[in-house]
């Protein structure tokens, strides 16, 4: 008798949610169980508490409204803020601490406003720095990441988390240094290409989660076993359970409505999909590079970008998917 088949829990990005990028719908239509950072304010996580918090640092509400598309996925259960004594956003304020005094990062004091150093969640009172703190943090999730110094705390923590919990981590397609960087620390796993909707409200996709349940099992289950093989990939294994959701998709795509719950046009596309394999401080890594890069840029000297093959440890190796979107379909 077989036995369960391998799980695809991923850890999904805040700044994606609030941004509403494709690779957030995309990473939720995937997914077995999505997990990300759910700000929360210091003194607790009621809805008394975050009503109470909202009154003084209003980019929270802002920030909540903004994942509002999402609505469905969390009350399906299919994406979450992590286990109820170890959440992402409770390893924020010690990734922070790691890149606040991270030398490469200092450098920018003077062109970006520096965040406190209390953190939500650290026994700070309610208040005075916890509150600009959460306030700041909401305010560069729902501005897509202007200040590196909050975005890497967040990416690093996530990371940190799919690392500990067997969760796999999502990137996006965002060209940045940094992820430039991080490229030359990933060994790849495999690859496959699939049509989503890459844009679509939280309804659509639990619909299209249930029409699809089949499929996207099996999708999920050659992914995961991929990423949990000693050896190389069942290539053919992977590729025939593409090819069969992609049937499906297409299928479902063409009977279904255009218009989500919310009245706005779905979009469909193929992307790419390549999982690989990192170091599980891949973040911190990469971001001090592109900041070094920076400083040299500027003529202000810094080291040289560091380079280090993906660790042969597995409790310090991070398996990531990376979500590119395709502008043609691919051969078959």
């Amino acid at each position: 008798m077989a036995g369960p088949r391998a799980m695809l829990n991923l850890v999904v990005s805040p700044y994606h949610l609030s941004t509403r990028e494709p690779v957030a719908a995309i990473a939720l239509t995937l997914c077995d169980r999505a997990v990300t950072a759910l700000p929360e304010p210091a003194e607790g996580r009621t809805r008394a508490d975050v009503r109470a918090a909202v009154d003084r640092a209003p980019r929270l509400l802002r920030l909540l409204e903004s994942w509002r598309w999402s609505g469905p996925l969390w009350r399906a259960g299919v994406v979450g803020s992590g286990e109820p004594h170890d959440r992402p956003f409770d390893g924020v304020a010690a990734a922070g601490r790691d890149v606040w005094t991270d030398a490469a990062f200092a450098r920018l004091a003077a062109h970006v406003n520096p965040p406190a150093r209390t953190a939500a969640g650290e026994g700070a009172a309610p208040g005075g720095e916890a509150d600009r703190w959460l306030d700041a943090l909401c305010a560069d999730m729902l501005r897509g990441g202007p200040d590196p110094r909050l975005s890497t705390a967040v990416v690093a923590a996530l990371d940190r988390y799919a690392a500990a919990h067997g969760c796999v981590a999502v990137r996006g397609p965002t060209d940045s240094l940094a992820q430039r960087a991080e490229a030359r620390l990933t060994t790849r796993v495999f690859a496959v290409a699939v049509p989503v909707m890459s844009r679509a409200a939280g309804g659509r996709i639990v619909d299209l989660r249930a029409a699809l349940r089949g499929p996207l099992d099996a999708l999920r289950a050659a992914m995961a076993a991929a990423f949990e093989s000693g050896s190389a990939p069942d290539a053919d294994a992977l590729g025939a359970a593409a090819r069969r959701y992609t049937d499906a998709f297409e299928g479902w795509f063409a009977a279904a409505s255009r218009d989500d719950e919310n009245d706005q046009r779905t979009m469909r596309e193929f992307v790419s999909i390549t999982g690989v394999r990192l170091p599980a401080d891949a973040a911190l890594l990469s971001a001090r590079a592109a900041m070094r890069g920076v400083s040299r840029a500027a003529g202000r000297g810094g080291e040289g970008v560091p380079t280090r093959a993906t660790p042969a440890d597995p409790a310090r190796t991070l398996c990531a998917l990376l979500i590119r979107p395709m502008n043609v379909r691919p051969l078959e």
